[in-house]
């Protein structure tokens, strides 16, 4: 890319061209993300945690249940601790 030295009535021809362009784009306003609660933490743990038991179950990953069911219990207990 190269730069170019405008004259301030090339400069303002230019600006003008930009602004001309621009004001037929509209910008959406997304709204942030609601914060979880520390419960909705744990529940999607939980969840997610179950997803990967099911998994290790179809695709015959069996030596990793124990450690699954361990951590499933953990973060029920956890939970349960905090409800």
């Amino acid at each position: 890319m190269t730069r170019t030295n405008f004259t301030p009535a090339q400069a303002a021809a230019f600006k003008a061209d930009n602004l001309a362009k621009a004001q037929g784009r509209t910008h959406e306003i997304k709204e942030a993300p609601k914060k979880l609660t520390e419960r909705q933490k744990w529940i999607e743990a939980i969840n997610e945690t179950n997803d990967m038991i099911r998994v290790a179950k179809r695709d015959g990953h069996v030596h990793l249940l124990p450690q699954l069911w361990q951590r499933r219990r953990s973060f029920a207990m956890t939970l349960a601790r905090i409800s």
